[in-house]
């Protein structure tokens, strides 16, 4: 599969599986949990990694078609959020909405390209089976 992204190395490391651990404890029990540390040891890239950040954010706001994602982006359930210095709650929770309903879009759509393909498979099978020639 291709991407919009450009690829970069990312090694995993153990820190990065314990960050990784740490986003799937958060989500599995529905917790807040504040990733902090001195700056330059890897907070944010292991977020944009497990979020698959690097490829979401390039996708335009409406789907396209001409565009093919990593499964990661389409098993995603994660945004990234950096809140700016200067906010209020307001603004974050109209910033998180925006990216909420990019995901759901993003969902939305890769859903519709899942059920398409389920049907013309139905669809292939169905001519398959009055040809001698092919096999199930």
């Amino acid at each position: 599969m291709t991407t919009n992204s450009p690829k970069t190395t990312f090694i995993e490391t153990r820190e990065y599986r314990r960050f990784r651990e740490f986003c799937n404890d958060c989500r599995r029990n529905r917790y807040i949990g504040v990733c902090y540390g001195p700056p330059g040891v890897g907070k944010t890239l292991s977020a944009r990694r497990f979020t698959h950040w690097d490829e979401i954010e390039t996708l335009p706001y409406y789907g396209n078609a001409d565009i093919v994602v990593s499964d990661g982006v389409l098993d995603a359930h994660t945004v990234l959020y950096t809140a700016p210095v200067s906010n209020s709650p307001g603004k974050i929770s109209k910033d998180l909405e925006h990216l909420r309903g990019g995901m759901q879009r993003l969902c939305r759509a890769s859903k519709e390209v899942m059920d398409q393909m389920e049907g013309l498979l139905k669809e292939a099978r169905g001519n398959c089976s009055t040809h001698t020639y092919c096999h199930k």
